[in-house]
């Protein structure tokens, strides 16, 4: 057996744990060296029915695809993908299947971007 190919194929084992250990620790804690993501999130108390609306604000002038993921206070969760036109706000509430109460957190994601979590209180 050549002596070369055994050494090059340790060293790509040794790389490929590497790489899998290091992109472990950056899926936990790369979010801190992200830019912000352009949009703020507050909830209102919903005026026609039952519980909260998420109030949620493109800052950007572009538009801009985001993972929501609405965690309930019990434990059950919904996640979607929502579209936000530029300089725009959308609102999500019971009408749409979104229906917050406080305790419940709202997780807010785009690639490339800082998560944005909020709890409803």
């Amino acid at each position: 057996m050549n002596p070369f190919k055994v050494i090059s194929n340790l060293v790509t084992l040794v790389l490929c744990v590497v790489a899998f250990c290091l992109g472990g620790f950056s899926s936990r804690y790369v979010d801190v060296f992200r830019p912000a993501l352009p949009v703020t999130v507050s909830f209102r108390k919903s005026a026609l029915g039952e519980g909260h609306v998420a109030v949620i604000k493109n800052e950007s002038e572009r538009d801009i695809a985001v993972w929501l993921r609405h965690q309930k206070a019990e434990g059950e969760a919904k996640e979607g993908i929502v579209i936000l036109d530029a300089g725009d706000s959308d609102e999500y509430g019971w009408i749409e299947g979104w229906k917050f109460q406080p305790g419940d957190r709202l997780l807010v994601q785009e690639s490339g971007h800082k998560s944005i979590k909020v709890t409803v209180e």
